[in-house]
């Protein structure tokens, strides 16, 4: 049998961008608290988690510390790294922007004493904010769709202004089109005024 994953004694809830600080700022409190650096490893290895609020994607310990030491040396290939640090779910197509992250009992850690200054700056805000940047590996509408859409019909409008001033004819490729009516061809005579 499997056994259960142990329950969460305290959890913190923060955007996806803030995972790697949290993550990093956590190691830097336990290394304060005098713990060796294997027994240190463990510990955020193994009590450390985060899931993100709409899909479930969870980020163990282990992922979590690759998340922060990619900070300052970021790979680019990693989707869902660049998705996190971005401020988006790590699952391409989740625009959730909120993760649980949980901490699990470990008997000399008191959590939520040693997250206290952590948590202030890590707050959510009240409601998430609206995307204003694409959320990237999308396949829907993005910038730059509309940047080309954009171009493509002042591209057409300045075809159309042109094709109406020339008379339907292309520019420097048909010739000007002169047009006269002879007289007699009228129907009703025109009645020339005398000078």
């Amino acid at each position: 049998m499997n056994p259960q994953a142990p329950k969460p004694v305290h959890t913190v809830q923060i955007d996806p961008e803030k995972l790697a600080g949290l993550y990093a700022t956590v190691g830097s409190n336990l290394t304060r608290c005098g713990l060796p650096p294997g027994q240190l490893n463990e510990i955020l290895a193994g009590n450390i988690s985060a899931v993100c609020v709409s899909c479930g994607l969870k980020l163990g310990g282990e992922e979590l510390g690759r998340l922060a030491l990619s900070r300052d040396h970021p790979d680019p290939g990693n989707e869902k790294f660049s998705r996190l640090r971005l401020g988006y779910c790590g699952r391409n197509g989740c625009e959730s922007r909120l993760y649980d992250v949980h901490f699990t009992e470990h008997s000399p850690i008191d959590w939520k004493r040693m997250l206290e200054p952590v948590e202030d700056s890590s707050a959510p805000q009240e409601a998430p904010p609206a995307p204003g940047a694409p959320i990237p590996g999308r396949s829907s509408f993005s910038k730059h769709a509309l940047r080309w859409g954009l171009v493509l019909a002042a591209l057409g409008a300045a075809i159309y202004v042109t094709l109406i001033y020339t008379e339907g004819r292309i520019p420097l490729i048909q010739p000007k089109h002169h047009y006269t009516i002879d007289p007699s061809s009228a129907k009703h005579p025109v009645k020339q005024t005398p000078p």
